[in-house]
């Protein structure tokens, strides 16, 4: 009888240590899952890096944005573009500066660029910019749909 008292407290045992062994793999696989969103998110909370002012403008289903960009110089030019992860209904635009060709010679002045994106979106979803894989702290000026985001001046001062 203790015996088989002993084989079944060392089976219980053993089923206990596997399944905790098996648990500890699985949280240490959910935790490597972050999403671009997430990372997003923490980089924003933990260390912004740069700033910009934007207009936006939600019309007939689409956010469009536009703004300014501090680039290097006037040879530089930004490419952006926009990610929309429907599972957590967010979008991420990505601004990327790309240098000139290396025979270019060009000014090192800082220049300011406009540029404007336009997506398709639901209203609420989160919208966050990376600029060069940073995320950006944005200043966000809402232009009602019946006005001309390009007619609205953010800089005069009235």
């Amino acid at each position: 009888m203790k015996k088989i008292l002993s084989g079944i407290i060392v089976v219980v045992l053993v089923i206990i240590i596997i399944m905790m062994i098996v648990g500890i793999k699985k949280q240490k696989e959910e935790v490597i899952k972050i999403t671009k969103q997430e990372q997003t998110i923490q980089e924003q909370q933990d260390s912004p890096k740069q700033s910009i002012t934007v207009k936006h403008q939600y019309k007939d289903g689409m956010h469009t944005y536009v703004g300014s960009l501090d680039l290097p110089s006037p040879c530089h030019t930004a490419e952006i573009t926009s990610q929309l992860t429907a599972a957590t209904n967010s979008v991420v635009v990505d601004i990327t500066t790309l240098a000139p060709k290396e025979d270019v010679v060009c000014p090192q002045v800082i220049t300011p660029t406009p540029f404007e994106i336009t997506f398709m979106a639901p209203k609420n979803a989160e919208v966050f910019f990376t600029i060069n894989n940073s995320v950006a702290v944005i200043n966000q000026f809402e232009i009602p749909p019946a006005q001309n985001i390009d007619a609205v001046d953010l800089y005069s001062k009235g």
